[in-house]
């Protein structure tokens, strides 16, 4: 009789294992995942997208704006709006075509779940030591291998979070909704200071932190964009 149990517990437990195996198939390594989401950009060499942008700022009122972005690689990016826009530029220029060149990779891939979907987990620390970053939480969709959500925690706590909801353009998934949150705490560094750039030299008191909903549409892919586009913004990063 023992030995009989002893058999149905060891066909239990391996039954129990396959099972398991076949419902957590073998994840894929962390470079293949981000070699993946680097080929959605791969051959865009510059495009042009119309961006509808909210902000909602504690202690600062932001009236909403539409602008032309214009982007064009490495790392180029010029508006155009009629009248005045505040542009959170960190959070609208996303550019994931170089991950492996720019970020080494903490650990291995993890799987979590956003909005009820199962993602891939990647923890990225960039190489440049320059950076404001300092760590980056990297949300993959395994279907679409598109970035669905970044998190940027820092030290005390706070999170820089960006939900993206994305669109198919030809055969590329790309952006279509970015929804931004954001916290700020002095002399904190490794948080992107958003508030920064949509409210330069504001005199009240710091605001604690806030949110930016940006719509992507009107995606153009490769028109060869001139250089001289960006001679204003080249010339204002090299002062």
């Amino acid at each position: 009789m023992r030995t009989l149990f002893g058999v149905i517990l060891v066909l239990f437990v391996s039954i129990s294992q396959v099972m398991a195996q076949a419902s957590h198939p073998a994840l894929p390594d962390a470079e293949t995942i981000l070699r993946n989401v680097e080929h959605q950009y791969a051959g865009i060499n510059d495009y042009t997208v119309t961006l509808e942008i909210s902000v909602n700022v504690e202690r600062l009122k932001v009236p909403p704006s539409k602008v032309t972005m214009y982007f064009k690689q490495p790392d180029k990016v010029h508006f155009s709006a009629q009248g005045f826009a505040m542009v959170p530029k960190q959070a609208v220029a996303f550019n994931f075509e170089r991950l492996q060149e720019r970020y080494d990779i903490e650990k291995g891939v993890e799987i979590d779940t956003v909005n009820g979907r199962t993602e891939y987990r990647l923890i990225l620390l960039p190489k440049n030591d320059k950076t404001k970053l300092r760590r980056v939480q990297l949300y993959v969709d395994p279907e679409r291998w598109a970035p669905d959500s970044l998190r940027i925690p820092s030290l005390d706590g706070r999170v820089m979070a960006a939900g993206i909801r994305n669109q198919q353009v030809g055969d590329r998934w790309l952006p279509a909704e970015v929804t931004v949150t954001f916290g700020t705490a002095s002399g904190d560094s490794s948080v992107v200071n958003v508030l920064e750039e949509v409210a330069p030299g504001r005199r009240q008191p710091p605001a604690r932190g806030g949110s930016a909903t940006i719509r992507y549409s009107d995606y153009r892919i490769n028109t060869g964009l001139s250089d001289d586009l960006f001679k204003n913004e080249t010339e204002q990063q090299g002062r």
